[in-house]
């Protein structure tokens, strides 16, 4: 658990990096498995358009997605 969340903030930093670089208008993710994209996008102050089409979510991980929204 430690090393997937040392990789999960690691990996969140290396998107808005490259966020940052390329300063595109707009970013795209899809599906709930995209969150690091939609962390680093609302870290670099970059609009995210974030389609979810996954119809099962567990209760535990509701907050985080009313963080993206």
């Amino acid at each position: 658990m430690i090393n997937y969340l040392l990789h999960f903030f690691i990996e969140i930093y290396s998107l808005y990096k490259v966020i940052k670089k390329h300063n595109p208008d707009i970013v795209n993710c899809h599906d709930s498995h995209q969150i690091k994209g939609v962390i680093a996008s609302k870290l670099a102050n970059v609009p995210c358009v974030w389609h979810i089409h996954n119809t099962f979510l567990p209760s535990m991980l509701k907050p985080i997605f009313k963080f993206g929204t």
